[in-house]
């Protein structure tokens, strides 16, 4: 092929790959509707305390009995790591 045949295949090429690439988002940005903002209404009915939903009782208020010895520490509960 000649040097500017290769040169014309390759402009093409980058034209075509650019206008697929941006023409179909700019084609469906133009196409959207501008719409008044409804307000969003939080249902707080259902909480758990009034301390916060990320505040499960038993984590706000531990009812397990520690006993702390230097760097030592002993419970009676079932201990979960992790």
């Amino acid at each position: 092929m000649k040097k500017s045949s290769v040169l014309g295949l390759r402009v093409f090429t980058s034209l075509f790959l650019v206008l697929f690439v941006f023409a179909q988002p700019l084609l469906a940005i133009e196409s959207l509707e501008v719409r008044d903002e409804v307000p969003i209404v939080e249902d707080v009915s259902a909480d758990i305390l009034d301390e916060g939903i990320s505040d499960p009782e038993e984590i706000a208020k531990p009812t397990s009995v520690w006993n702390v010895n230097g760097n030592t520490a002993v419970t009676t509960e079932d201990v979960v790591l992790g």
